[in-house]
């Protein structure tokens, strides 16, 4: 149905990040770097979701088709949805994970409205997840209720 379809720029939630998506041919995983042309606008909103005195180093877009179809599949009709982006500490075997399996194994619990409060409980964490929820299912497994959006790398 049309609620699988990919991201187009729509801003979403509070952060109003306009998450895009590219063309990936027959791949069902890539990275984008945000920081290529084209992306400004949402290099930008992801940026500005960082509190001082964090500061982006890096920002990828995470497009894993099998995920974000198992996610937007789970949506409810737009007038009911409530999506917004939250922060996870960032492991590679995250990523690992869901780029051989298409799922993410990290509880909802570990997610943080704020940047600051995910590093103050983090030290030492160079790389933050931002994750698209949907608050309403938050306590789902992912590609039901969040999708990793972006890896976010940070100035140390």
């Amino acid at each position: 149905g049309s609620s699988s379809q990919l991201p187009d720029g729509t801003p979403i939630g509070s952060l109003q990040v306009p998450m895009g998506w590219s063309a990936m041919g027959e791949c069902d995983y890539a990275e984008i770097d945000m920081y290529s042309p084209g992306h400004e606008a949402e290099a930008e909103a992801v940026a500005r979701a960082l509190q001082p005195p964090l500061r982006a180093r890096r920002i990828r877009r995470v497009q894993n088709a099998r995920l974000w179809r198992a996610y937007s599949q789970q949506l409810p009709a737009a007038a009911k949805r409530h999506e917004e982006f939250l922060w996870l500490p960032h492991t590679p075997s995250l990523l690992e994970e869901q780029k051989s399996s298409g799922t993410v194994a990290a509880g909802g619990g570990d997610m943080y409205e704020s940047s600051a409060a995910c590093a103050q409980r983090n030290p030492g964490c160079t790389e933050m997840l931002l994750m698209r929820a949907d608050v309403n299912r938050l306590g789902a497994a992912a590609g039901c209720g969040w999708y990793p959006a972006y890896v976010v790398g940070l100035e140390r």
